[in-house]
């Protein structure tokens, strides 16, 4: 055989390995792998309040649009790609004037989605492009090839660490009188220790947030904002070993986050 002829050989096969490699690497990332920023979320669930809850609720549960968060929305997008998306609201969304959001806005608005979905933030902003999120699967939360979870609910990470510090504030002026300032137990039942999680496991994040915003404090049934509920959710879970992590627990995502609690790290 002559030289040429194994050099080009062997040069083929490295440009086929390599090919493959990229394709491999392409196929495996997931929206399970962080592609989103906390802060973009952030940016994006104004800007979906303000564009798109009129179509598809406050809440993401839908309405005279489908529904952007909970098993719907998953079955609907999990065999496609986060580029997928993207094209999707950058060119038919908002109903009302297609085509209007520019791509930092319409990455930022896709970023709150998939937060609100339960999908794990990132360091990096999605890119606001839709070329390179075609190599993004979307994916159902839990599913294998997922980075195995934490323990506690949803692999934990539902609530910032910062947002638990300021549900300390809220809940010492709202909730202590009666539930202890340790969260203990006093008038009310404990917030914290073997108790609380004995009565919670089976229940989800979104039953807590439910059960505060609706008839807490007592003295004053539903007085605590939506953002304040939050605040003192992550610090519930904060006290009980649920992990935290840079992404809020926000009042659009908590009513979607109905994994059981389960039970905490220690």
């Amino acid at each position: 055989m002559k030289r040429t002829s194994v050099l080009t050989i062997i040069f083929g096969a490295a440009l086929a390995a390599a090919s493959f490699s990229t394709v491999r690497a392409q196929q495996g990332k997931s929206v399970k792998d962080g592609v989103y920023s906390a802060d973009q979320a952030k940016r994006g669930e104004a800007l979906y309040a303000e564009t798109c809850a009129a179509c598809h609720d406050a809440k993401l549960a839908g309405g005279i649009g489908p529904a952007l968060a909970g098993k719907d929305f998953i079955a609907s997008w999990k065999g496609q790609t986060v580029g997928d998306v993207f094209t999707k609201i950058k060119v038919e969304m908002p109903l009302t004037a297609p085509g209007t959001l520019s791509p930092d806005q319409t990455a930022d608005v896709l970023a709150f989605i998939l937060s609100a979905n339960q999908f794990p933030a990132g360091a990096t902003a999605l890119a606001t492009d839709a070329t390179p999120l075609k190599d993004i699967r979307m994916a159902e939360p839990g599913t294998a090839g997922a980075a195995a979870p934490a323990a506690g609910v949803d692999g934990g990470r539902l609530y910032a660490d910062a947002q638990a510090k300021r549900g300390e504030a809220v809940y010492a002026e709202n909730c202590a009188a009666c539930h202890g300032p340790m969260l203990g137990g006093d008038i009310g039942p404990a917030l914290a220790g073997p108790r609380f999680v004995a009565r919670w496991k089976d229940k989800s994040v979104a039953d807590v947030f439910d059960k505060i915003k609706t008839t807490m404090p007592a003295s004053a049934p539903g007085s605590l904002t939506p953002e304040q509920t939050a605040d003192v959710v992550a610090l519930i879970l904060s006290s009980n070993h649920y992990p935290g992590g840079a992404t809020e627990l926000t009042p659009a995502g908590a009513p979607q986050k109905t994994t059981p609690l389960g039970e905490p790290q220690k």
